[in-house]
């Protein structure tokens, strides 16, 4: 399974986990993607895309 949305192509965000020193480790962010059922015309197909652009097709319809 992929990391990134099928259909904005957002995917895991690189930085810093900083503590009260400063001292500063690698983390990533994911983005919160969910199985969704989608229907493109005629077609009905199973992608994985993120919360942001499920709001977006509930939406349109």
């Amino acid at each position: 399974m992929s990391g990134k949305c099928d259909i904005c192509g957002k995917g895991r965000q690189f930085g810093h986990n900083v503590s009260h020193s400063k001292q500063r480790t690698k983390r990533s962010w994911k983005p919160n993607l969910q199985n969704a059922t989608v229907q493109d015309g005629d077609e009905v197909r199973r992608l994985r895309v993120c919360t942001r652009c499920l709001r977006t097709l509930q939406k349109h319809e």
